[in-house]
């Protein structure tokens, strides 16, 4: 009754082998897409001009949350995305055309997928966002889910979590 390891798990833990004994669910499993992702998401057209699209995210840069811009064709349907790195390259003359600065197929995710589905997708793809598509229509894109958004859906939960301990809070640094 002593033992912090089980019987099974005290010559593992003796040996150096990190043995967990606690188990918590995961939270991201818990939210679907649907309820953090931004819906209102900033699309280029794939037969604009650079230029132009560079003039369009230059006006509203402000307001912009994301970072990485769907690219539609004329039917509204994905065909990738871009990065506002890819949009501002210099290397990348003011006449061509948004989709031939597309380096790949699109990553994304639908909406009714876990945060940890699209977190591991990230991670698997190596991109900071997905665009979220419908299952029905797998082009169209009715959102954007980006790192930020993971990061944002912890913030109900530990907010919980801060209250039911009668949290301390320290309005400065105490030295």
């Amino acid at each position: 009754l002593l033992m912090r390891h089980s019987i099974r798990t005290e010559r593992l833990a003796r040996r150096g082998t990190v043995v967990r004994t606690e188990y918590s669910v995961d939270f991201l499993s818990q939210v679907r897409v649907d309820d953090c992702m931004s819906r209102e998401v900033v699309t280029l057209r794939g037969d604009e001009p650079l230029e132009a699209a560079r003039a369009r995210l230059q006006a509203g840069l402000e307001g912009l949350t994301h970072q990485g811009f769907p690219v539609l064709d004329a039917k509204g349907l994905l065909l990738g995305v871009v990065t506002r790195r890819d949009i501002l390259a210099a290397e990348h003359a003011g006449d061509v055309l948004v989709r031939r600065i597309i380096r790949r197929s699109p990553a994304v995710v639908f909406a009714d997928n876990t945060l940890r589905e699209a977190a591991d997708h990230m991670v698997r793809e190596r991109v900071g966002r997905l665009p979220v598509v419908d299952r029905d229509a797998p082009r169209r894109v009715i959102g954007i889910v980006s790192r930020s958004d993971l990061l944002a859906a912890h913030e109900p939960r530990l907010a919980a979590a801060h209250e039911a301990e009668g949290g301390l809070r320290l309005d400065r640094a105490p030295w």
